[in-house]
């Protein structure tokens, strides 16, 4: 079947929002947070979200404690000493409540009353508008509707909540909603647009490096590419979902690579290795008290063992999954381990039990006829949209190719301006200092002549100097040598006169 693959990876995904991965911090959270419920001088209030928030944390591995501490929070709502709380808040707190009540039904496998209780929170959630848990309770709702077949309605849900995803812009919750719309598609037959999804889902994950949804991407990645006969990619995921189960400790993860692990080797008829698995997938579920894994467990056990010819191991894994079953009203899970049942009380030759099972069989896959022909009318409405998204999708690529485009042209243009104008700059910085270089060296000859000149001049000017006292000494032996002018003149005159 179909929904046997999928539908615990949808549930786990609305409770990963709330439920840490590292076990040993939690188990310090939930002993401080009792400690404050312990309080009887803490407010009302204070109680009630302490509560809360120890079943959201505690009942992925114990949901006896998660459902506990719910029932004590709404008891305190509903006592008189809650009249502390006020209105507003009291109704908040309550939808709280019903939305973990919801979860923690689905994680057991009773559908009904987990539809009851998401219904009950989202009749608040919108009433406040509560826009972020709004959307987480439309998701919870649209996977438990799809785990029952009702597909429509599950479509309906996935639909609002991804709206409001987009809206608050929340990449987690968009992630969430391609995985569950991918396992929608992956129902009606689509699985090269369940691929798409999924695909689309991882690469969210990646990015945020949110490590535990992407668990759950890559085993539902996986389980497609075994139901399409592609046995190596297939094993290639489950294994790499193995490997960040460990990272992640999150035992439920583990149990469902496990329980994927183990289909993989029942499918290639290797059934040591199916047994093993699912021994081990059985071992965590009921740890974890997961009615519907435990289940799911049994009946593919007593697969194993039809398959290998043990035929009363078989009945007693698929009485003990039937037992289950019945209490719950889990129908696609009973169906299962009828069809493993009917098998086995022919090979048993029990042939009232094999009718009885086969009656059980038929029943059940005739109401689920009426849901493939619905699936039909479905699957063409949801080509349809995924045509439409597409359409748009490759518009809105256009677009951005364009715009991306004129974007470069402009950063182009931008960059080749920049460079012309750098190398203007370039150029003008070369010539201011060639010119800079060409001024130094001229006035450093200029500097030189200068201080040649200044050097002959004083040369010229000691020579100068030189010939004057000279000239003046030769005068003076001169004037020495000669006799005087007013004697001679004298002597002129005595001699004209006689």
């Amino acid at each position: 079947m179909i929904k046997s693959i999928y539908i615990p990876s949808i549930l786990y995904f609305t409770i990963t929002f709330i439920t840490p991965c590292n076990l040993s911090g939690q188990n310090k959270t939930i002993d401080s947070l009792k400690s404050i419920v312990e309080d009887s001088k803490k407010h009302d209030t204070v109680h009630i979200k302490a509560c809360i928030e120890i079943a959201s944390q505690a009942y992925h591995s114990d949901v006896d404690i998660g459902f506990y501490y719910t029932n004590k929070a709404l008891n305190i709502l509903k006592s008189n000493t809650s009249k502390e709380v006020s209105n507003p808040l009291k109704q908040n707190l309550e939808a709280d409540a019903f939305s973990l009540l919801a979860e923690m039904y689905s994680y057991k496998g009773i559908m009904d009353s987990s539809v009851y209780y998401f219904e009950k929170a989202i009749l608040t959630y919108e009433k406040n508008n509560r826009e972020r848990k709004l959307a987480n309770a439309f998701m919870g709702l649209g996977s438990v509707l799809d785990y029952q077949t009702k597909n429509k309605e599950a479509l309906l849900n996935y639909s609002k909540a991804q709206q409001l995803f987009e809206k608050l812009n929340d990449t987690s919750g968009i992630a969430l909603s391609l995985n569950n719309l991918g396992t929608i598609y992956y129902g009606q037959g689509d699985t090269s647009i369940a691929i798409d999804y999924i695909e689309r889902s991882i690469a969210l994950n990646q990015k945020m490096q949110n490590y535990e949804q992407l668990m759950w991407d890559i085993n539902n990645l996986g389980n497609i590419y075994l139901r399409k006969g592609n046995y190596n990619r297939a094993l290639m995921l489950f294994r790499l979902a193995l490997i960040n189960d460990k990272n992640v400790e999150s035992k439920s993860g583990l149990a469902y690579t496990l329980k994927n692990l183990g289909n993989y080797y029942l499918k290639l008829k290797i059934l040591d290795s199916a047994l093993y698995y699912h021994q081990k997938d059985l071992e965590l579920y009921t740890q974890l008290k997961n009615e519907s894994g435990i289940a799911l467990s049994n009946t593919n056990i007593g697969k194993v063992y039809y398959e290998k010819g043990e035929y009363k191991k078989a009945k007693e894994y698929g009485e003990r999954s039937y037992k289950i079953t019945s209490v719950l009203n889990l129908g696609i899970r009973t169906f299962e381990v009828a069809g493993l049942l009917k098998d086995v009380y022919r090979k048993t030759s029990e042939y009232q039990k094999a009718l009885y099972f086969t009656d059980l069989w038929v029943q059940i896959k005739d109401s689920m006829r009426t849901v493939d022909s619905e699936r039909a009318s479905l699957r063409q409405r949801m080509q349809y949209e995924y045509s439409q998204k597409e359409l748009i999708a490759n518009e809105q690529h256009k677009q951005e190719l364009q715009i991306s485009s004129e974007r470069e042209q402009k950063q182009k243009i931008l960059t080749y301006a920049t460079a012309g104008g750098l190398g203007l700059v370039g150029v003008f910085l070369l010539f201011i200092f060639n010119r800079l270089r060409l001024t130094r060296k001229q006035n450093k000859i200029i500097e030189e002549q200068k201080a040649f000149v200044e050097k002959a001049n004083h040369l010229l000017a000691d020579k100068n100097q030189e010939i004057t006292d000279s000239i003046k000494y030769a005068k003076r032996i001169q004037n020495a040598l000669i006799t005087n002018e007013n004697y001679i003149e004298k002597h002129l005159k005595r001699l004209m006169k006689k």
